[in-house]
């Protein structure tokens, strides 16, 4: 095995700030994001640089529950919640997440909320044969997944990926109702027998 192949072991879980925090919810404990920006080549350091391949993920998208939130340190000992749906698009892997009601919970949903955190790191396998080593100048190699496991997700405050990765919203059930409510009130303003206006 060469050195470059022991930079990506399959036998390995990964992580990568790649993910934006689109949408949170505090009272349903909702988060929206783009979990995974695909084409988009994060630097890692030392020469090394990495890149998903659009569909990489693809898989995750059928048994999204498997798919875990951690806290911010992806310490699996803190599992405050999971993926309950996946979407993969041209541009990247989107998922919406739930937060349980948890003290740990609670504390990541208002650090999202005020946007000290707005971005995920994704945690994922690589898998045998399913990505390339491009060793593109001294000292600078590329690796290109084009198929890994995605694991789970942690909010951070700055990924990989920067904006390519983010919270796309934060939203509140409170402030919903209160549109649908206020919705609710102007068309009942609007209606009335037929032919009166």
């Amino acid at each position: 095995m060469t050195d470059a192949a022991l930079l990506v072991d399959p036998d390995q879980t990964y992580l990568r700030a790649a993910a934006t925090v689109e949408a949170v919810d505090p009272d349903t404990g909702i988060i929206d994001a783009k979990l995974v920006p695909y084409e988009v080549e994060a630097d890692l350091g030392n020469g090394l640089h990495e890149v998903f391949t659009r569909g990489a993920f693809a898989a995750a998208v059928g048994n999204p529950s498997r798919v875990k939130v951690t806290d911010q340190q992806h310490n699996r000992a803190v599992n405050i919640g999971k993926a309950v749906e996946l979407r993969d698009e041209a541009d990247g892997m989107y998922g919406r997440l739930r937060i349980v009601d948890t003290s740990a919970g609670r504390d990541v949903l208002t650090l999202l909320r005020e946007e000290v955190l707005d971005q995920l790191s994704v945690e994922f396998r690589p898998l045998r044969r399913k990505f390339d080593l491009v060793q593109r100048g001294p000292g600078d190699l590329l690796v290109r997944h084009h198929k890994a496991e995605l694991v789970g997700v942690s909010p951070v405050g700055a990924g990989a990926y920067g904006d390519q990765a983010r919270v796309l919203l934060v939203r509140s059930a409170e402030r919903d109702s209160a549109r649908e409510e206020a919705l609710a009130f102007l068309a009942s303003l609007t209606s009335g027998p037929t032919g009166v206006r």
